[in-house]
């Protein structure tokens, strides 16, 4: 089972001890939004169900990711800088525009590679 984990910020730049929530197997996206309108952020991640152990950073596996320590790194500084969107992994921002410009194709080419990732290595 994958993870989520939540540092809340005190307001001056430090943060809080984390706290994890569980996901599904490999979560691959998370969002941050108030969707049940009681003021307060909801997080959703989506989960692709793929189980790579070993393959952080293109260690070993079928599918390259982008280590936890890595990816956490990147969205704690996305969120220092207010950005809008921020990126993990390699195709993040390729995909962004792909789904864009082309989302028939995007998703298409995204369950092409699902489906070559969850094939076993000889």
């Amino acid at each position: 089972m994958g993870a989520v984990s939540v540092l809340l910020g005190y307001g001056d730049g430090g943060f809080q001890p984390k706290v994890d929530y569980g996901t599904g197997e490999f979560p691959i996206c998370v969002a941050v939004q108030d969707l049940s309108g009681d003021g307060k952020l909801d997080i959703v991640t989506a989960n692709s169900g793929v189980a790579t152990p070993g393959a952080a950073d293109g260690a070993e596996g079928n599918v390259r990711m982008t280590a936890p320590d890595r990816a956490a790194r990147i969205m704690v500084d996305g969120i220092e800088k207010d950005r809008l969107h921020i990126y993990v992994g390699a195709d993040a921002k390729l995909m962004s525009i792909a789904i864009k410009v082309m989302p028939k194709a995007a998703i298409r080419f995204v369950k092409k590679q699902m489906a070559k990732a969850m094939e076993p290595t000889p």
